[in-house]
């Protein structure tokens, strides 16, 4: 495998793991969103401070995503 279809492939594995990452994130918040609407006012999916972790965590991958890609493309 050469090193540019390598480099190709892990850029496109990136941008695919944060596509999948960030519509899970914003699944969560819609459901959660939903149900606290129309069904229980005190129901959480992720209890605690774990939505806004997985929120956090999310802006960091987008960062060092930007970070690590910017100067490939």
């Amino acid at each position: 495998m050469r090193n540019e279809t390598r480099q190709n492939v892990v850029y496109w594995l990136s941008i695919i793991t944060f596509i999948i990452s960030t519509l899970m994130l914003f699944g969560f918040i819609a459901a959660q969103t939903y149900v606290r609407w129309k069904i229980n006012q005190n129901f959480s999916f992720l209890g605690g401070f774990e939505l806004e972790a997985l929120t956090f965590l999310v802006l960091g991958q987008i960062t060092a995503l930007a970070y690590i890609h910017r100067a490939e493309r």
